[in-house]
């Protein structure tokens, strides 16, 4: 299903499977936070917005993806060699490579500290901000804690 535009009522193709880093918005980058508090535990289902046309993947400059939720925000972040997940789908861990480390740790101390407006990060925004050099993300890297 393509992403739409709140303010566009023309459907915005953006690619899928996974989601560009350069589309992510805030529920990217939350779910991020997120699973770096609680990086070699199991991520909480509770805690983890699950497909439902009530609670859409938010986007970078408000487009939303209506059958898109954390679970494939973590597929998108590891596809992007941020991080790797393991466990299982009910109960899944989060590990980081050094590079996603090094974004997970700014990223969280960006939202808990209340700065910034996480949906409208761009990806060049977070690496330069983060010092990420994304040209050391390997998808499917190996993990470090």
């Amino acid at each position: 299903m393509p992403a739409v535009h709140p303010t566009n009522p023309i459907p915005t193709e953006i690619p899928r499977d996974p989601v560009p880093p350069d589309w992510w918005g805030k529920d990217h980058w939350t779910t991020l936070a997120y699973a770096f508090r609680n990086a070699g535990k199991p991520l909480d289902h509770q805690h983890l917005r699950t497909a439902h046309p009530r609670y859409p993947t938010r986007l970078r400059d408000g487009a939303i993806l209506s059958d898109h939720d954390d679970y494939d925000c973590l597929d998108d972040l590891e596809a992007a060699g941020v991080l790797v997940t393991s466990g299982t789908r009910v109960n899944p861990y989060a590990l980081f490579s050094d590079e996603g480390l090094k974004l997970a740790q700014w990223i969280a101390c960006e939202i808990d500290g209340g700065r910034g407006r996480s949906g409208s990060w761009t990806w060049p925004q977070v690496c330069e901000a983060s010092g990420l050099d994304a040209s050391k993300l390997t998808p499917g890297g190996v993990p470090c804690l």
